[in-house]
């Protein structure tokens, strides 16, 4: 549920978010399961699924930006049975922590900036940003 009054009349704000914490394996722990790999069909409709999601979250006008085997869940629906009967895999893309607004409109509209400069919304909807390697440091 996602209630606003007037975004920049903070009184009127009301966000309530719910995290469904049922789903089972990240997209690493998915695919890498030692006692049962996916199978083709059901890799053949993960890659489907992940490319729909994407596609879902450009046109809605985000950059998720931290897209990463752990940022994608995974969940199995075992009513929902695929040609080779083993189950459907559910997609969830999650961690929008770092995602960026990638329309004009969007930008200026939500920006905390008095203006945001026109070099930078004439290279819209290409996001130019620093890679963030941070996640390196924590590898052996």
């Amino acid at each position: 549920m996602l209630e606003v009054a007037d975004p920049f009349d903070l009184s009127d704000f009301f966000l309530f978010l719910q995290l469904n914490r049922r789903y089972a394996h990240t997209l690493k722990a998915y695919a890498t399961n030692a006692r049962r790999h996916p199978s083709p069909c059901q890799k053949i409709s993960l890659i489907r699924d992940m490319v729909v999601a994407l596609s879902d979250i450009h046109e809605s006008g985000l950059a998720h930006r931290d897209l990463s085997e752990v940022n994608i869940m995974i969940d199995e629906d075992f009513t929902n049975k695929l040609e080779d009967n083993t189950p459907r895999p559910l997609v969830r893309v999650i961690d929008f922590g770092k995602s960026v607004f990638v329309k004009p409109e969007e930008v200026q509209r939500w920006s905390i900036r008095e203006t945001v400069p026109k070099e930078e919304l004439e290279l819209l909807p290409m996001v130019v940003l620093v890679p963030d390697h941070g996640y390196k440091l924590y590898r052996y």
